[in-house]
């Protein structure tokens, strides 16, 4: 990947206390910014914060959802002095799913949360900060959209329902070429897909309750799955595409896809429920956020941790993203 040898030096953290994004500089470990998220989103219910770092830039996007009725996408300007909202969405009203957002560095696309029953994300330009396009999701396929992941060359786009079905569709047309069904016994709300990085990689991570399953696409069949006999919180491809981290309650997971078992178990790291997961653009970190506030930094050379903070009780770190200089 073209930013994987660029080091990150910045960490953004998003939770659901007052919507505040928060960024630190992982070197000092030092505070560089905090400011108010979306400035018009409601003041009930839960918030599932997801924010993406617009690379070789000031800007920063986020995605705030509210329990399965509401959402807001937004669009920051920030630097060490001041920061300011450049766009907002606007509130999503109906049955929407937990919700996602998915961001096309090359590109500089973002799919996200629908509006509306047979809507399966919207494809939104960052750089002249607009809609490209709704996309429709096959009626009777699929109940409402919880995940979305592009694959690496950006022309194609992974959707997750709440229900465990899997849609792969063309970016430009909007059309269809895969619709998968999972185990649907029930509809699950956390549920995840994620596109592995590599280059014309073909191998999807779809997350739903206790399983971890890797489909491949060509062959519309799962490789492999894992059973961690309870509920999976986050997953999260390392940038080369051989090893994934996955989350299931205060334990964090590093799977190797090629030899198909853990090579590292993380089970101290936190006290509580793991909310985030994420690489850097390197590989060399792994950051981790849980219920109760605490963010962690792993490097991953010494397994030991370069940089902790807390935000306190009620600041559950549901989102992050390392920025890069």
């Amino acid at each position: 990947m073209e930013s994987a040898s660029k080091q990150a030096t910045k960490l953004a953290w998003a939770g659901d206390s007052e919507n505040t994004i928060t960024i630190y500089d992982i070197s000092s470990k030092t505070k560089f910014r905090s400011f108010a998220g979306v400035t018009s989103a409601p003041a009930w219910g839960q918030s599932f914060t997801y924010v993406e770092h617009i690379p070789n830039s000031n800007y920063l996007i986020s995605l705030h959802h509210y329990e399965d009725t509401c959402a807001n996408f937004a669009v920051y300007e920030f630097s060490s002095e001041k920061s300011k909202q450049l766009f907002e969405l606007g509130v999503v009203q109906g049955e929407v799913g937990q919700g996602d957002l998915a961001y096309h560095a090359k590109s500089n696309i973002a799919a996200l949360i629908p509006d509306g029953e047979f809507i399966a994300y919207h494809l939104f330009d960052c750089t002249e900060l607009k809609v490209l396009k709704k996309a429709k999701r096959p009626p009777l396929e699929a109940s409402p959209i919880n995940s979305f992941s592009f694959n690496d060359d950006g022309k194609h786009i992974a959707a997750m329902s709440k229900n465990s079905v899997l849609l792969i569709s063309d970016v430009d047309s909007g059309a269809y070429s895969l619709t998968y069904a999972f185990h649907q016994e029930r509809e699950f709300s956390g549920n995840l897909c994620r596109w592995n990085p590599l280059p014309m990689s073909n191998t999807i991570a779809v997350k739903y309750s206790f399983y971890l399953d890797f489909f491949e696409i060509e062959k519309q069949s799962v490789l492999f799955d894992i059973n961690a006999d309870t509920e999976i919180g986050r997953i999260a491809w390392h940038p080369e595409g051989n090893l994934i981290g996955y989350s299931f309650q205060k334990v964090i997971s590093i799977l190797d896809v090629r030899e198909k078992k853990p090579i590292k178990i993380f089970d101290k790291l936190h006290s509580s429920t793991v909310g985030t997961l994420r690489w850097s653009p390197d590989g060399k970190l792994l950051a981790s956020g849980s219920e109760n506030g605490d963010m962690k930094v792993l490097d991953m050379s010494n397994e030991s941790v370069c940089f902790e903070t807390n935000n306190g009780d009620g600041f559950r770190a549901m989102g992050a993203c390392f920025l890069q200089d």
